[in-house]
This record gives structure tokens, C-alpha cells and sequence, in this order.
């Protein structure tokens, strides 16, 4: 059954039958599959080596208070990334992307880490010592997902004032 024409002109020969398959065009989503399948696809997973690699990049970049604020994000990333590319461990190879959405993830989890630290703080609870803190904060995090940012916490300490520091 083809489609009846259109103010009297031809029809362009498509139709709802399958007598003329083959003169279908190719559906949109099959188009948009191929086209993901041809495109970008996922790199394998940052290694812990390559995280604190990440973490070393940020703490390094953004101790120097004049470049740090005179910058497009563009030129921060760049600039991060550069100092991956020294200090990467043998057989890396991530893009400035990759570096940028590898530390927007452990951005995020240390602020939700932090965030959770700083409620137990708030509760000054007697007889416990930082490391029980800490301990609380890691159980009231994995409540909702895994920590497996120890390494990170390490390396990043959040103070009071919101000042990142780094610890050797």
C-alpha cells in the first residue's frame, strides 16, 4: 500500500508494506547506533597510580596564586595536564579530557566525603580521635556507594577554611 500522493505530485516511492523494502531509508536510531559504534568510545579505567597522579596535578597547579586566577579553565586543564604527562606511570595515556573528567569525579567525591566528615565533626562526640572521625565519615559515605578514595583523602586533607593542603 503506497502513500496516496500530495497535491498532485509523485509519490517518492516509500511505503508501508514490505513489497519495497529496499527503497526504505535507513531509521534514525539505526543511523545514530552506527554512529556511536564508528565514534568515541571508553578508554580502560584510571589506575590508583594514575588518580594520585591526577590529585599531585591539581595540588601542583593551583599553588601558584597568580596563574591560578588569571586563567581560562581551558589553559588550567591544559596546564594539568602537562604535569600528568611528566609524572604519568609507565604506559599511561590520557587525554586532557580524560584528565579534566577524572578529577571532576574525585571533586565531587571528596566534597561528599568532606561533606559527611564535617557532620560528624559537628557532633563532638567525647572519647573519639580523628582517625574514628574519619572512620564514621567513611561508614556514613558507603551507606550510599563504596570508598575507595582513601589514597585521596591521603593526599588531599580538607581544612577548616577550605584550603586544600597537600601531605607528603
Amino acid at each position: 500500500m503506497s502513500c496516496p500522493p500530495m497535491n498532485g505530485q509523485l509519490s517518492q516511492g516509500f511505503s508501508i508494506d514490505d513489497t519495497h523494502g529496499s527503497q526504505d531509508p535507513p531509521s534514525l536510531k539505526s543511523q545514530r547506533a552506527a554512529k556511536k559504534k564508528n565514534g568515541s568510545r571508553r578508554g580502560t579505567a584510571f589506575t590508583k597510580e594514575e588518580d594520585l597522579v591526577v590529585c599531585s596535578a591539581f595540588l601542583n597547579i593551583s599553588k601558584d596564586p597568580i596563574t591560578g586566577t588569571n586563567q581560562t579553565s581551558g589553559g588550567y586543564y591544559k596546564r594539568m595536564h602537562d604535569y600528568f604527562n611528566e609524572h604519568k606511570p609507565e604506559r599511561s595515556n590520557r587525554s586532557q579530557i580524560a584528565i579534566q573528567h577524572r578529577w571532576a569525579l574525585i571533586q565531587k567525591a571528596m566534597n561528599k566525603f568532606c561533606g559527611h566528615k564535617e557532620a560528624i565533626d559537628r557532633l563532638n562526640e567525647s572519647r573519639k580521635n580523628e582517625q574514628d572521625r574519619i572512620d564514621d565519615a567513611v561508614q556514613m559515605y558507603e551507606r550510599t556507594r563504596t570508598f575507595y578514595h582513601h589514597a585521596f583523602w591521603k593526599k588531599l586533607i580538607a581544612r577548616p577554611n577550605g584550603i586544600i593542603s597537600f601531605l607528603s
